[in-house]
């Protein structure tokens, strides 16, 4: 059952092994989870709420919001679920090896002038899926990464024709393949384009997700 107030979870100091508990409120926390609190032989689901809000007492204002996960004016929402594994599991973010616009590579510093349609290609590095190669040496091993991009410059389209798990030109599966050996693992490319709907500056975000809770977001700024 939730509690009806925020300000009564316990925080995860004083409760380690609550099942809910506040980390703090500094807005620039750094919060190890205590050993006492996880199963050491599994794999345990964490979610971290994040709140901001320009309100004296956030706990009050955004008690409802963070339970409901319903932002409002005073209290911006977030959540993250991340997943506690053994120390002899690794569980590494995946890496975007690079992105492009009309063929040229760029990076998150890189201002691109923006026309009214670009092409838009991201390459995955297929080297940092070793973690999540489980298995006996030489298995074949496939997995499906979740690819989002969010932009406030316009609307996108995938160059290449969506799979079935697909919910929309934002949201795209791509499938990386280790063949028994990392050095020949490879990931499908993703390429969209993006049709200008903007005449001011904007930019566009690209999330990758495995399937281990891992991320990573590259981002790249049009003028």
């Amino acid at each position: 059952h939730a509690p009806d107030h925020i300000s009564q979870v316990p925080t995860c100091d004083a409760s380690p092994d609550a099942h809910l508990c506040r980390i703090t409120g500094d807005p620039t926390p750094v919060f190890t989870v205590p050993a006492m609190a996880l199963v050491p032989d599994d794999v345990g689901p964490i979610i971290i709420y994040l709140a901001a809000s320009d309100s004296p007492d956030p706990l009050t204002t955004c008690g409802a919001a963070l339970l409901s996960r319903t932002p409002t004016p005073s209290c911006l929402v977030s959540f993250k679920y991340v997943f506690a594994t053994p120390p002899e599991w690794e569980n590494h973010n995946p890496s975007i090896e690079s992105m492009s616009v009309d063929g040229v590579t760029v990076d998150a510093t890189t201002t691109v002038d923006r026309h009214q349609t670009v092409h838009i290609g991201l390459t995955l590095d297929a080297s940092d899926l070793a973690p999540l190669s489980w298995g006996e040496p030489g298995t074949p091993v496939t997995h499906s990464l979740g690819v989002a991009f969010y932009t406030d410059c316009g609307l996108m389209d995938y160059v290449e024709s969506a799979s079935l798990f697909d919910e929309n030109p934002y949201v795209h599966h791509v499938t990386c393949t280790n063949p028994g050996d990392i050095t020949q693992s490879w990931c499908e490319p993703v390429e969209n384009i993006l049709y200008f709907n903007t005449f001011n500056p904007c930019s566009l975000y690209a999330v990758v997700r495995d399937n281990m809770a891992g991320m990573a977001y590259h981002t790249i700024r049009f003028q």
